[in-house]
């Protein structure tokens, strides 16, 4: 069962009913005012009639609080008991949504680190502006001053529904939820065919084929039996990341949204220059430039990483909400694990995006079925 709901969430959520869903995995705005993009800019009080009414002196963050807590309760009300949620965020503003999704009832059971090594530094340089402000080019004691950090990770919250039954177990039997599911989310392990050395470790690849450092021959992989416990970091692989955690094999790992992923089942979509998903010039030198691009969503999550996240908190068939759909990731993600999925989104263009997307994916999943 796929459905696809045009619109505010605060609205169509309301027409679900109670305890129908077993797991919301999403993406929310993260009130930040990304790329300058109205649905996540917080400093007006229009996002919605609700809002209108708070104080005006009200701090940004505390609106966008108040619009998280609006959502979270409905999410809270169709959520079957002990059923999980799984929300990206912002570093900045994770700490609102999270106390919003405590408010409305859930409990936060854990957090998990999407951490990544190809984000860019927005740092304001002060020794510069200075220099700028006095009319000088002089070295200062604010020279090499800035005003941010690389970023380098997205926190998710991980929330559960409480339990309406005394046990887990009793939980599980009567309505599926309130499981995670370890033995299917477990990280692999490669080792190598010779020695069983850790690929991942004291391995080289050449041409693309193993060579273990330790015995000197040229391996093939096979999986590890022993598979890892799943944990509550997840990272992108990239060199920055693996000089930091070494054996990426501990961890679950995926790369950000490759060009193929992200444009799957566009083919028949408009790409314009300006077309990049951005309302305003970027002052960031490396994200300057216009961009070729048919999925003009600004934040497209890699279908592999939503496929782990919903196979980890979603029972066998059961139906996964996405409540701020976008371009529709965490739709794919369903349609390759198996679920059931409802998806809402607000704009036209994304929901337009998402349906061609999601589309190419059951095509896919056809074909390949027939296949066999």
């Amino acid at each position: 069962m796929i459905k696809l709901l045009l619109g505010d969430c605060l609205k169509e959520l309301k027409e679900l009913k109670d305890n129908s869903i077993d797991s919301i995995v999403t993406d929310p705005p993260y009130g930040i005012g990304f790329m300058n993009k109205e649905w996540d800019n917080f400093k007006s009080l229009l996002i919605n009639k609700e809002i209108k009414n708070y104080n005006k002196k009200l701090s940004i963050s505390i609106k966008y609080q108040k619009w998280c807590f609006l959502w979270a309760k409905e999410i809270y009300r169709v959520l079957k008991p002990g059923g999980y949620m799984l929300c990206f965020n912002s570093s900045r503003m994770y700490h609102r949504m999270a106390c919003a999704i405590e408010d409305a009832g859930f409990e936060i059971r854990d957090m998990i680190e999407w951490v990544y090594g190809t984000g860019f530094p927005k740092s304001y340089n002060v020794g510069e502006a200075i220099n700028k402000k006095l009319g000088h080019n002089r070295e200062t004691k604010w020279n090499g001053w800035g005003t941010a950090l690389k970023p380098a990770h997205e926190p998710i919250v991980m929330a559960r529904k409480p339990l309406s039954e005394k046990t887990v177990a009793n939980n599980v039997l009567t309505f599926g939820t309130s499981g995670i599911n370890i033995d299917e989310s477990r990280i692999k392990e490669k080792v190598s065919n010779c020695c069983k050395a850790k690929i991942n470790y004291g391995l080289g690849r050449i041409g693309g084929i193993i060579r273990c450092e330790k015995c000197k021959y040229i391996c093939s992989e096979i999986n590890n039996l022993n598979n890892r416990f799943p944990t509550n970091i997840i990272h992108d692989g990239s060199n920055d990341i693996i000089k930091v955690f070494g054996d990426k094999s501990r961890f679950f790992y995926c790369a950000k949204t490759s060009k193929a992923d992200r444009n799957e089942g566009l083919e028949k979509f408009y790409k314009n220059k300006t077309n990049d998903g951005r309302n305003k010039e970027i002052d960031n030198a490396f994200q300057r430039g216009s961009t070729l691009r048919k999925n003009i969503h600004p934040t497209v999550k890699p279908t592999k990483l939503m496929q782990y996240l919903v196979k980890l908190v979603t029972p066998k068939t059961g139906i996964v909400l996405d409540p701020f759909m976008g371009s529709g990731s965490t739709g794919k993600a369903c349609i390759l694990e198996g679920f059931s999925f409802i998806g809402i989104e607000k704009k036209e263009e994304y929901m337009n995006i998402a349906k061609a997307r999601i589309k190419y994916s059951i095509d896919k999943n056809i074909k390949k079925d027939d296949s066999l």
